[in-house]
């Protein structure tokens, strides 16, 4: 019997992470990431410090679409910045950090269950 999950092909799923870098749907991408259901776009952090509300605005722009934006905050959990979590409050979108390990695996398996959710994550 065959329990492997099916994931719609139009879904985003993190093959891996690491090196400074994510490999999302087979293909290698490097630096931090916002994975949306169909598309990952590159964003220029680099770490929690260099995240900005402006370089969100992708996933802003899909508030509609979201229930959940798990953030993968690098090689340890952090707190999400006050301006950030503001905005997700004011769109009314939940939020959880965690190390970007975890949110990789996190964010498959909302996806594997057709969750409204979103990732940003930054790499180890």
């Amino acid at each position: 019997m065959d329990i492997t999950p099916h994931i719609r092909e139009s879904r985003v799923i993190i093959d891996g992470y690491g090196d400074g870098g994510f490999r999302v749907n087979g293909e290698r991408r490097d630096g931090a990431l916002i994975v949306l259901e169909d598309h990952a776009v590159s964003i220029p952090a680099t770490d929690l410090q260099s995240l900005t509300p402006a370089m969100l605005q992708p996933l802003f722009d899909a508030a509609d679409e979201l229930d959940v934006v798990i953030f993968g905050m690098g090689e340890r959990m952090a707190f999400i910045p006050a301006d950030i979590m503001k905005q997700l409050q004011a769109l009314n979108i939940g939020s959880d950090p965690m190390d970007t390990g975890a949110a990789c695996r996190c964010f498959n398996v909302l996806v594997t269950e057709d969750r409204r959710a979103a990732a940003v994550l930054l790499p180890v």
